[in-house]
């Protein structure tokens, strides 16, 4: 709630991801002024309810606050059931991660425009939290390994040099 407070008294307007009712009725407690429903689909960062069903139940949980669609929008359709949910709007990440504009590598707007959805799971193997990424040797050689992810931030620090190399060679 300071944090909110704080950003409102700067004249800003505070979104609060939710994965889950419990997570949008802390948001509303702490004044936030828009929640975000980002269901699984999304980067797999903040649960594992569905899109379909987390933003239903968080429109009726916090109504008449406004709240976002987010997670597997990629299209008007996407937009058009996100409304049809009693959304106001979506939340569009990776969809963005092919335009123009990225800064990605060409080989990873490939993945994401041509990868089926069994072609992206969720892992802790480059962060410590979850996240969606391109199944690939590295990260299968990660998972057969048996070794543990490290909690975040450190996972994150003990693949750095993996990330760096990558980079460098203009593969991450």
């Amino acid at each position: 709630a300071m944090m909110t407070e704080r950003a409102h008294d700067q004249g800003m307007q505070v979104i609060g991801m939710a994965g889950a009712v419990r997570h949008a009725e802390r948001h509303v407690a702490a004044n936030v002024d828009i929640i975000t429903a980002q269901g699984t689909e999304a980067g797999g960062h903040t649960g594992y309810i569905s899109t379909m069903v987390l933003v239903p139940q968080v429109v009726d949980a916090v109504a008449p606050m406004p709240v976002l669609a987010a997670g597997g929008i990629g299209s008007g359709r996407h937009l058009a059931t996100a409304l049809a949910l009693g959304a106001q709007g979506a939340w569009v990440g990776t969809a963005f991660l092919t335009s123009e504009e990225t800064n990605i590598p060409d080989d990873h707007q490939q993945q994401i425009l041509r990868g089926q959805s069994s072609d992206f799971t969720t892992s802790k193997f480059m962060s410590g939290k979850n996240q969606r990424s391109y199944n690939n040797a590295v990260k299968q050689a990660w998972a057969d390994s048996g070794l543990e992810n490290l909690a975040m931030p450190l996972q994150g620090i003990l693949q750095e040099p993996f990330t760096r190399a990558a980079k460098a060679a203009g593969r991450y």
